[in-house]
């Protein structure tokens, strides 16, 4: 009797480690279907397990969002200039200087800052005093305010509009080469080369 329950606990083994076997093949299988359908269509069915960390589809540096591999190695090699001008690479290197700066704002987003309400100020120049006072909060130097505040003393509101224009764009200019030579967009290209492995 004791020989045979010896037996019987041995199939059972056997049958549990060869289930296993086989569960776990179904889930690389399972895995690998997941993988290739995240690379064509840049996506995961809404009833798919969430993503883990080796499959084509990875989260942003918060985990709010979902990124191809292909996006994060594009914005990894876009310049600057490429970075702000796109609204999703934009978002992503916002969140990266938020979460990286708990206390207080990084250089690099106040210039971010900067170069966005500059930005709404150039899409309506007649409306430009309503915004003045942020765009102030964020200018990278004094220099600027006064460059500001002389252009808005202009002789004609068409001169102050070009005057204004003429400040408002050659600070974005500046704006973008200081936040390109800020080591957190450094940090952040290298992050997003790390999140491919690259």
């Amino acid at each position: 009797m004791s020989q045979n329950n010896g037996n019987r606990r041995d199939d059972k083994t056997a049958s549990v480690h060869h289930h296993q076997h086989y569960q776990n093949h179904l889930r690389q299988d399972f895995d690998d279907d997941l993988d290739m359908e995240s690379s064509s269509s840049g996506g995961v069915r809404a009833n798919s397990r969430p993503p883990q960390k080796d499959f084509r589809i990875l989260r942003c540096f918060c985990g709010c969002s979902q990124l191809t591999y292909e996006q994060i190695e594009s914005y990894a090699m876009m310049n600057v200039k490429g970075v702000v001008h796109n609204e999703e690479s934009k978002k992503l290197l916002k969140t990266f200087l938020q979460i990286g700066h708990r206390s207080d704002k990084s250089n690099a987003l106040i210039l971010l800052e900067c170069y966005e309400k500059c930005d709404q100020i150039l899409s309506d120049l007649d409306s430009h005093q309503d915004h003045l006072d942020d765009l102030f909060d964020v200018c990278p130097t004094f220099l600027w305010e006064q460059k500001i505040n002389d252009a808005c003393e202009a002789d004609t509101p068409d001169e102050v509009n070009r005057q204004l224009e003429e400040v408002l764009n050659a600070m974005k200019k500046e704006c973008l080469g200081n936040i390109e030579s800020d080591h957190d967009f450094t940090r952040f290209r290298r992050e997003l080369l790390r999140k491919i492995g690259k």
